[in-house]
């Protein structure tokens, strides 16, 4: 069992604050760090009421699981039709992107993503100069 926050000071322009790091039982680990907005200033550094502002976090700290994607995957998500990207461009900045743009951009990652992991990943690395088949020279 493990406490639900632990605080620490962190230096700032305004001097050194109080911060509190949040237990993710799931995770076994701190996940979360917040500012508590409490200068650490006078004899006790003001302790109680950084961890008074911390218990009133408390109830509204999330934790989210986030789901751990390849690179291929997430480009393969954010060059998809209705990815947010996409709907930005068209919502927020006025100018949407042409559907042929989104799908050969879509393509493309299509195309690297490699078949056979072991043998093409090593080929895609690999650079000219190193290349199999070419002799080094000195």
């Amino acid at each position: 069992m493990h406490c639900p926050f632990t605080l620490f000071k962190k230096q700032t322009k305004k001097g050194p604050v109080w911060y509190a790091r949040f237990w993710d039982e799931r995770a076994s680990k701190y996940a979360h760090k917040r500012s508590t907005r409490v200068i650490a200033e006078g004899k006790k550094e003001r302790r109680y009421e950084a961890e008074r502002a911390a218990r009133k976090m408390l109830p509204g700290i999330k934790f989210e699981r986030v789901e751990k994607k390849t690179l291929i995957q997430y480009l393969k998500d954010f060059w998809a039709p209705d990815s947010a990207y996409a709907k930005e461009a068209a919502l927020v900045k006025k100018r949407p992107l042409s559907a042929y743009y989104i799908q050969m951009n879509h393509e493309d990652v299509r195309r690297a993503n490699p078949r056979v992991p072991g043998k093409n990943a090593a080929r895609m690395c690999q650079s000219s100069k190193n290349a199999p088949g070419r002799r080094a020279t000195r």
